[in-house]
């Protein structure tokens, strides 16, 4: 999927694309269970927070910043009351979009927000504005917004 949509240049934003991947198609924050490791093991585990700056490093490591973001993401997303696979459809729509606007994992909450917008109207917050502030700031990848101040 990277390579024909242009390939992902960051190395680490494609190893975290990998990952959403992997949780859009399963639903799971258990990455290549079973896969050359004992006991059923997954090779990566997206429900371990991952921060920037702090988890910068090597590009598997790093890419678990913005993967373990997209599982909070898919938990608050279901907290707020959308079932399993339409909290999978909603992390779909932003990854297959935020492939052709974001060139590192620095860039996708942007891309994530103008993804989000319903009525083009930039005066305004987008539908889930908020949820992915909270969700990405958690994660060092932007900054918190007064403006959701009310919703914590």
């Amino acid at each position: 999927f990277d390579a024909n949509t242009g390939g992902i240049m960051d190395s680490a934003f494609s190893e975290g694309f990998s990952d959403i991947m992997s949780l859009i198609m399963t639903g799971s924050s258990k990455l290549g269970q079973g896969f050359k490791l004992p006991n059923f093991e997954p090779v990566r585990e997206l429900e371990d927070d991952k921060v920037y700056p702090d988890d910068q490093g090597e590009s598997h490591h790093e890419g678990l910043i913005i993967a373990s973001t997209f599982w909070d993401l898919f938990e608050e997303l279901q907290e707020q009351g959308l079932q399993k696979q339409a909290a999978l459809d909603v992390l779909a729509n932003y990854a297959f979009k935020m492939i052709f606007t974001a060139s590192t994992y620095l860039d996708v909450y942007n891309a994530v927000l103008v993804i989000d917008d319903d009525d083009d109207d930039p005066n305004n917050l987008s539908p889930n504005y908020c949820l992915l502030n909270r969700v990405f700031t958690k994660h060092g990848l932007t900054e918190f917004d007064s403006k959701c101040q009310r919703e914590v």
